[in-house]
């Protein structure tokens, strides 16, 4: 009955579920409505991710891939120009100390150069603008801006061996002026001025650097002139010097500082090829790299080719004293160097249990080494706190001339990975060290907290409209399996009392239905046997002059067998017809009279003749399809026309 199953079809079954569809939607708003105010927490420790161009090969080869400083645009100009009417001057951060003056520091390498040259360090100055950073310059010794020379501090960014901006400090006759300036080292065009300067004799300087002008390359360094004198600090990954991370993770710089053979310098300057990046994770140190090591640089096959990870305990004489981690691509030893004593010793014990997974089987090919930072740590009797220790990546390169190439790098102390470094799965637990408590509740974000209550909310209320969704479901099918039997039922009930028998005053008969007739085409039909409800009398027969020709008489004739003799006229009683018997129309012999059936032998078939017998078949089949039409009629009469596949 599909107008009863309509009631349970798809568009009933759309409607319960709409409700479950619209509580799940209102779920996931919410939790999306949450999300902008728990990220924003996020802010102020994680800046925009950005990537570093790398260029394998030497020369002035443009990058690759894009740089993390935008090209400069028309809003920047602006900005900038609205910062030349400012006349307050840069603030100074405090120098010196042994804590870390920002959470990610480039330590100069010592030179033995006199101050006004000996740079110690470079950082961003806490708080300063992303796109118009405060860029400090550590020296390592107190000095006075000199009067007998020119003297200019310059902050680089960009591409050493291409275009670069510089923005400077300028001192003539003990004024202090800004400029900023860009081109490709031989020339430059001046841009729009900055701040001035500020300047601490203890040995600090403070410049505006607007990173956002600057052209590709990727790389920070510092160049001091003073007269004839020239200090270059080496090149470091802008990203790294400015904090900003994605995942929690540093690289060494995009660029080398060549030494020949002898040690002395080098004006090649190496295009580094794509490295490992280092992280610290639930107090694991994780070096990781996603490409083989490089074995040609600058033109030159490489003989060599070591993993540095540094390790300085604090900030004390501007981090120019570390300890090591050695990892050899080349040979795969792996070796603890402790430099902060004199000369360094090698704290690699034999058991080495600091090393939680070492190097594979190639040490060359893709893959991360991992370290346990506490051990490392007691190996060298460092005790961490919430400042320290800090930890950067160093790369190290020997050419088959014996020219040495290396990318240096920036630290950034273990507070700055716990608030930045992204938590793998992967990272095998290590166990906590002194002050470890500290660093590990810094490490889990602010935003945590209300993401996740936004994501459990949601999760509840998805699962009870799943819940309510099923349940309407089962109903549904239930009531389809009961309205389904019903019909079936009603259909049964339809369509037995439409088959039923009824007698000739319409009442039904007590034999029920009546069983069908099989009818098969050139014979006479079948009648099924039932008891007789008519007795017929054989005296009485007799006496009246009839013949009785059963059924099985008529079933056995063929049109191919003689035609039998009947000498009085034929009577067929219905079995199933009314107790009073039917009207017997007599017949003309088609033949002449003989002796009564009873008395008499059945004489011999004569001979077929070609159309004799033919024709008494014919007029004899005639005659019986004549009475069993009105037999027919008969029938109907008495059972009302109950018999609905045809007479019986």
């Amino acid at each position: 009955m599909p107008h009863r199953r309509a009631l349970c079809g798809p568009a009933s079954r759309r409607r319960r579920l709409l409700p479950a569809v619209i509580g799940s939607v209102l779920a996931f708003v919410g939790a999306i409505a949450l999300a902008p105010t728990a990220l924003g927490q996020q802010s102020s420790s994680t800046a925009a991710p950005s990537t570093t161009a790398l260029v394998i090969g030497g020369g002035s080869s443009p990058s690759t891939t894009s740089t993390s400083s935008p090209p400069p645009a028309d809003d920047a100009t602006t900005e900038t120009t609205e910062a030349t009417d400012e006349t307050e001057a840069v603030p100074l951060p405090v120098a010196g100390g042994s804590s870390f003056p920002a959470e990610t520091v480039a330590s100069v390498p010592p030179t033995g150069a006199e101050a006004p040259l000996a740079l110690g360090a470079v950082y961003k100055v806490t708080g300063s603008s992303d796109d118009n950073p405060t860029i400090a310059v550590q020296f390592r010794e107190p000095f006075e801006l000199p009067t007998d020379a020119e003297y200019r501090v310059s902050v680089l960014v960009g591409n050493p061996t291409a275009r670069r901006m510089r923005s400077s400090m300028i001192v003539t006759d003990g004024d202090l002026t800004s400029r900023v300036e860009i081109g490709d080292g031989a020339s430059f065009e001046q841009l729009t001025p900055v701040p001035p300067p500020t300047f601490d004799p203890s040995g600090l300087a403070a410049l505006t650097v607007p990173v956002v002008e600057a052209p590709a390359g990727g790389a920070l360094w510092v160049e001091v002139v003073y007269g004839d004198g020239l200090a270059i600090s080496p090149y470091y990954s802008l990203d790294a010097v400015l904090g900003r991370s994605s995942d929690g993770k540093v690289a060494s710089s995009p660029f080398g500082r060549v030494a020949t053979a002898d040690g002395g310098p080098s004006d090649e300057t190496a295009t580094m090829p794509p490295g490992p990046r280092l992280t610290v994770v639930n107090q694991s140190i994780i070096l990781e790299s996603t490409t083989p090591t490089a074995t040609e640089l600058l033109g030159r096959p490489v003989t060599s080719a070591t993993d540095v990870i540094v390790i300085a305990p604090d900030f004390a004489d501007d981090a120019a004293r570390t300890a090591e981690i050695r990892v050899d691509r080349t040979t795969g030893t792996i070796t603890l160097l402790d430099g902060l004593t004199t000369p360094p010793e090698d704290r690699s014990d034999a058991s080495q249990t600091w090393i939680v997974e070492g190097l594979p089987a190639d040490p060359s090919a893709p893959g991360r080494v991992v370290f346990d930072l506490s051990a490392v740590l007691d190996a060298l009797g460092v005790t961490s706190d919430a400042a320290g220790p800090a930890l950067g990546l160093r790369r190290e390169f020997v050419l088959s001339d014996g020219a040495n190439v290396t990318a240096d790098a920036v630290l950034a102390t273990t507070s700055w990975f716990a608030a930045n470094a992204v938590v793998e799965s992967t990272a095998p637990p290590i166990s906590s060290v002194a002050g470890a408590e500290t660093t590990s509740s810094s490490s889990t974000p602010s935003w945590l907290t209300p993401a996740l209550i936004a994501a459990g909310v949601a999760l509840v209320l998805v699962l009870l409209s799943v819940v309510v969704m099923l349940r309407r479901r089962k109903a549904d099918a239930d009531a389809a399996d009961v309205l389904g039997a019903m019909a079936a039922e009603v259909e049964e009930q339809r369509r037995t009392r439409e088959h039923r028998a009824v007698g000739a005053d319409g009442e039904p008969l007590p034999t029920g239905e009546l069983p069908p007739t099989t009818v098969r085409t050139g014979e006479l039909p079948v009648v099924p046997e039932h008891e007789p409800r008519v007795v017929v009398d054989a005296a009485d027969t007799e006496a009246a002059g009839l013949t009785i020709v059963t059924v099985e008489d008529l079933q056995s004739a063929r049109p191919d067998d003689a035609a039998p003799a009947i000498d009085a006229p034929i009577a067929i009683f219905d079995e199933q017809a009314s107790a009073e018997p039917a009207p017997v129309t007599a017949a003309e012999p088609a033949v002449t009279p003989a002796e009564p059936a009873a008395d008499r032998e059945p004489p011999a078939a004569p001979p077929r003749a070609p159309s004799g017998g033919d024709r008494r078949f014919a007029a004899l089949d005639s005659e019986l399809d004549e009475l069993l039409g009105r037999l027919g009629a008969l029938d109907d009469d008495q059972t009302g026309g109950g018999q609905a596949d045809g007479p019986a």
